[in-house]
């Protein structure tokens, strides 16, 4: 009866390490896609906790709020590296998005993934919120 029970615990050993082998290995060849910012005024102060929600196509992957001085770093497994994502923030916040010279607002803003560095990284810099 031990016998069995010693060679039943070995069995499930193995196939644990199996699955933990596969599940690091899966992390091992993945990339990973790193977000990081600062939420400013008009004025360049920092807006702090203010809630963020990164969406990738129409589906919620993660929601976070900035730190003290408006700051942001979000850190996801990426099996896509051409995978775009889009950053909201509710009303009455509002990004204001300067593109081809014209300002214009929206609670939705899209991240490039061609904005994308070698290692991963899409730097928004400062992201200007403005009240509506």
């Amino acid at each position: 009866m031990q016998k069995k029970t010693l060679q039943f615990k070995k069995s499930l050993t193995y196939i644990f390490i199996f699955f933990l082998f596969q599940g690091c290995q899966e992390f091992i060849h993945d990339s990973f896609d790193t977000f990081q910012g600062k939420m400013v005024t008009k004025t360049g102060d920092p807006i702090a906790n203010l809630r963020l929600n990164l969406y990738s196509g129409s589906s919620l992957v993660y929601s976070f709020t900035t730190g003290n001085q408006g700051e942001f770093r979000v850190v996801l497994p990426s099996k896509n590296l051409n995978t775009s994502y889009n950053l909201t923030v509710r009303e009455p916040f509002f990004f204001e998005i300067n593109r081809f010279d014209q300002i214009f607002t929206d609670n939705s803003l899209m991240l490039d993934p061609s904005l994308r560095t070698a290692n991963g990284v899409i730097d928004l810099g400062n992201v200007i919120i403005v009240e509506l």
